[in-house]
């Protein structure tokens, strides 16, 4: 470039005193001198343009050197993450909370910045640590095989190594066994166990967790289990269960006949056995043993001798929710009911649910319209829902009526009562709170010309029924869809489906 400008100044210069020439030519009148400066300066603009075009064949020359440069380049880096992929079949980021059963490598977050911190106990990580195969690995593992340019090791990784402390207890112990098992199908391979738990998610993750170690978890069904006791007691390793269910006469004939036999362990024996370094005894996480039971009706000030209540809990068929749970029952002791509820009750005087008391002549089964059917249900203490008892019997069957009525018709004209900041934990909120809004959206077509183009969004009834938010309902469903808690709506205009 610089070459070429000089080339041009020449020109310009040779130009300009062709120009002064031909003036002092035509003043002196001498052609010879005119026609000797043109010729010049015409020469010199020629040089000029051949080396300009000679400069610019050069780079182009050049570009096309630089562009087969970075075809080789992008050949190269094609061919090396083939190579790459034949050491990893797929990397995979999955924000639910079920482990793929081709999974090799677990990255997780730790709390320290060396890669050794204490991680929580996710279903996910205890699902790793059963499947026995699976390296549970820092972040940094994958960054440090970035600078290095191939996988690195595991074992310098691997949170089991060079562990101290607590440390020690959650990985060390989970690795050795791991590599000792690692063949041999998992924590507990040839294990035939039941999960009878009342809640239904926590029973999924159990179920998942001693799934992926080997075991196979049995499905079941109240009656089942009752009728075949027996069998269940040959057959059986162990019972995962909760001391609530005892609550259940049902429930407990079944624990109390299976536990002179088999160990019947609470959830935290599965947690124990996956990161103590030895196995844990089974009889300290006995959910029969007098102490659980003790403790269990303290915390919940359960008081034998006070009379029950019934919980209804209604729903309707038509929108979509599976029939079985239309409407299930709960019986909890009234101190119980104070204690598990009155925090939870911001709205007296809704009509989502009714606490009636029962007499032995009277019973809800015999008045609640035929479409609505029940089943059995172990005791939830979690559950949240609204008491009311002012009304008389016959008056509460009658509003049980109308509330099951509205939700078929999908004209609610009292249910607002649901909280947008809890929420549900059992089947029956998800159950009303599922009517609700399906009830809702039929509510709001004839308000809507058409559904918003780039809004698939679920709707929460908030307790103002004419309060609607539409800036607050991705954060709600964005939160609903990653706790795993309810389903969710795409569209104002379906109905609920589980």
């Amino acid at each position: 470039m610089s070459s070429e400008k000089g080339l041009m100044e020449k020109a310009s210069d040779a130009a300009s005193n062709a120009a002064n020439t031909v003036k002092e030519a035509v003043m002196g009148k001498e052609k010879d001198g005119v026609d000797k400066a043109v010729d010049d300066a015409a020469a010199t603009v020629k040089d000029a343009k051949d080396a300009a075009k000679d400069q610019s064949n050069s780079s182009s020359d050049k570009a096309e050197d630089v562009k087969e440069a970075a075809v080789n380049f992008g050949n190269d880096v094609k061919e090396a993450a083939q190579e790459a992929k034949k050491d990893v079949q797929y990397i995979r980021r999955s924000q639910t909370s079920h482990l793929h059963p081709e999974t090799t490598h677990l990255l997780v977050h730790c709390n320290q910045s060396d890669g050794r911190g204490l991680t929580r106990r996710t279903k996910k990580i205890l699902c790793a640590l059963a499947a026995s195969k699976v390296w549970l690995l820092p972040h940094q593992y994958i960054l440090d095989s970035l600078a290095a340019g191939r996988l690195l090791p595991e074992c310098q990784y691997d949170l089991g190594s060079n562990c101290t402390g607590a440390l020690t207890e959650l990985y060390v112990a989970p690795r050795d066994i791991r590599l000792g098992v690692e063949q041999s199908g998992g924590f507990f391979k040839d294990w035939k166990v039941v999960v009878v738990l009342p809640d239904l998610d926590k029973r999924r993750q159990y179920t998942d967790i001693l799934t992926c170690g080997g075991a196979h978890v049995y499905p079941w069904t109240l009656q089942h289990l009752v009728d075949n006791s027996k069998e269940c007691i040959g057959r059986l390793k162990m019972v995962v269960t909760d001391p609530s269910l005892l609550l259940n006469e049902k429930f407990q004939e079944f624990l109390m006949a299976v536990g002179e036999t088999i160990p019947v362990v609470s959830c935290t024996f599965i947690e124990e056995f996956l990161t103590s370094a030895s196995n844990p005894n089974p009889a300290i996480f006995d959910t029969l043993s007098e102490d659980v039971i003790q403790m269990h009706m303290e915390e919940n000030a359960m008081a034998v001798e006070e009379p029950f209540y019934d919980i209804e809990r209604l729903g309707s068929p038509n929108l979509g929710i599976r029939p079985d749970h239309v409407r299930m029952k709960l019986k909890l002791p009234s101190r119980s009911l104070a204690s598990l509820f009155n925090e939870k009750c911001h709205s007296p005087d809704s009509d989502v649910v009714e606490v009636i008391q029962l007499n032995e002549t009277n019973r809800v089964e015999e008045e609640i319209p035929s479409s609505l059917e029940a089943i059995d249900s172990p005791p939830d203490p979690h559950n949240h829902v609204r008491i009311q008892d002012r009304t008389t019997f016959k008056d509460k069957i009658k509003r049980l009526k109308a509330l099951a009525d509205q939700l078929r018709h999908g004209h609610p004209k009292e249910l607002t009562a649901i909280e947008s900041t809890s929420v549900p934990t059992n089947n029956f909120d998800r159950l009303i709170l599922n009517s609700i809004i399906a009830a809702k959206a039929n509510a709001m077509k004839a308000q809507l010309e058409r559904p918003p183009p780039d809004q698939l969004l679920g709707l929460l009834v908030s307790q103002n029924e004419d309060h609607w938010d539409p800036s607050t309902i991705g954060s709600i469903v964005s939160e609903i869809r990653y706790r795993n808690e309810i389903v969710v709506i795409e569209s104002p205009f379906e109905t609920p489906k589980y």
